[in-house]
């Protein structure tokens, strides 16, 4: 059984300096102007990579798509996904507890915290000037165990999702998991991490 919950946690504006000395932007390349240099064929693999990626994405979101299809079938998903249908929300009894400091707090109370302890500008990121708003989602599984990790950001974004993902990854695991009605359940969550620099 799967019970998404939202979190409400305002906009992370993470800021980085950029390099003062940029050759070349992502603007740049976004207006087609690509003069020929080794840095050119840097870009034209990156966008490769972006390419790769989103062929993959789209291949996980059929996935995704095709098990909710299947699982509306069963009379639980059915009377969750009437209940949001109808505009109400559903909360969980208990949500996933993590032990930070010495105290049993839930994800909401310690996220922003770690994003900006974990976080670093890719290099990559700051030389092409890339910034923009990545939602990370993720569950916490029955176990405790951050799962599921996927990333949705800009265009041409892959490495500043490669970047949310990593810093969603090292959330700690829950000393318990989401309990709904006595029972552990997956717990969904989405995080929205922006990029920008100053």
């Amino acid at each position: 059984m799967r019970i998404l919950i939202p979190v409400l946690i305002s906009f992370l504006f993470l800021n980085c300096s950029s390099y003062k000395n940029s050759t070349k932007s992502y603007e740049t390349y976004k207006k087609g102007i690509v003069p020929k240099s080794n840095e050119d064929l840097v870009w034209q693999d990156y966008l490769k990579k972006v390419e790769i990626s989103e062929i993959e994405k789209a291949k996980q979101k059929k996935i995704r798509d095709s098990i909710l299809e299947t699982s509306k079938n069963s009379k639980l998903v059915k009377n969750i996904i009437n209940k949001e249908q109808n505009g109400e929300l559903i909360f969980i009894e208990s949500q996933p507890k993590f032990l930070i400091n010495n105290k049993n707090v839930v994800l909401s109370e310690f996220i922003t915290e770690h994003i900006l302890k974990n976080f670093n500008y890719p290099n990559f990121a700051m030389e092409y000037d890339m910034e923009g708003r990545v939602t990370v989602n993720f569950e916490i599984n029955k176990e405790g165990i951050v799962s599921n990790i996927y990333a949705n950001g800009p265009k041409n974004g892959l490495i500043l999702e490669q970047e949310a993902i990593r810093i969603i990854s090292l959330l700690p695991k829950a000393i318990e998991p989401g309990i709904q009605k006595g029972n552990p359940v997956i717990v969904s969550f989405a995080i929205p991490i922006t990029f920008k620099l100053q």
